[in-house]
Parts: structure tokens; sequence; C-alpha cells
């Protein structure tokens, strides 16, 4: 899977308003490729990061899903910073939790606007309604890797 994002951002005092665009490229898996817009509210509490999320798939019919969650990041050189998060996830359309994911990231800048990301994350599912699209994953130990760059 490769995804691709785009994103806009605004400081408004309180809060930090956010509009994103994502495509997830499956084509090369026998997967049909998809698209997701969000928005996103996020604050700096001191202590932690926090945030609300809503994705909406853009050629689905579904009501949208949500992320309630916080991270902090500690910066533990001028190049590494290792991020810790969690967060609980919504489903609208089936009107419940879908599961509590926390992850924790290394995060290399080995360049001014990139950095390479391992990560561990463990997802537990809160829902056994067969109906629902997670039903069934169980809980898992997912681990990766991310490239990102900004400009």
């Amino acid at each position: 899977e490769l995804d691709l994002y785009g994103e806009v951002s605004k400081d408004l005092g309180l809060v930090t308003a956010m509009l994103g665009y994502i495509y997830y490229m499956y084509e090369p898996y026998g997967h049909q490729d998809t698209q997701e817009a969000y928005f996103r509210l996020s604050r700096d509490l001191g202590f932690a990061f926090a945030y609300v999320e809503y994705f909406r798939d853009i050629e689905g019919d579904n009501d949208g899903y949500s992320e309630l969650g916080l991270s902090r990041g500690f910066e533990l050189n001028q190049c590494l910073t290792l991020n810790l998060g969690t967060n609980i996830g919504y489903m609208w359309e089936d009107d419940q939790d879908t599961s509590w994911t926390t992850k924790a990231s290394l995060d290399w800048g080995f360049a001014e606007s990139a950095k390479l990301s391992p990560f561990v994350a463990l997802a537990v599912q809160l829902t056994d309604d067969d109906d629902n699209y997670t039903a069934g994953f169980g809980n898992e130990l997912i681990g990766g890797c991310m490239l990102s760059t900004s400009f």
C-alpha cells in the first residue's frame, strides 16, 4: 500500500485546523485504489498533543470515521525524536467504537525536510459486530517504516 497525503493547516489560536486528502494506492496488490478527505482540530495541552479527526471516503457512501487521540514527542537529539500516541476510532455509520490503537515511532530527520520513521503499533478491536468492516480483524501488532517529506 502506498499512501499519498496533502494537507493545509491554520493556527486559529485556541486550536489548529487542518484539511487534508489521502490517496490509497493498492492496485499492484489486487485491490481498488481509494481516496479520503479529512478534517482535524488539534491543541497542545502542554503534557500532550490532543486531536479529533473526521475522515470521509470520497467515492463511498459511508457516514465517515472519527478518531480521538493523544500524542507526545520526546526529542532525543537534534536528529531523533521518539513519538508515542494513542487513539480510539469511531465508525459513525455503525454508531460504535472500532479500535484502540497505540503507536511508537522513532523519527530520524536525515535531511532538513525529510524523515524516516520506523514504527510499531498495537490495534485492539473494540467491537465484535459482524456488520462492522473491522469485525474479525482481532488484535493486531503492526510494524513498518514511513518516509516523509514536507515543503
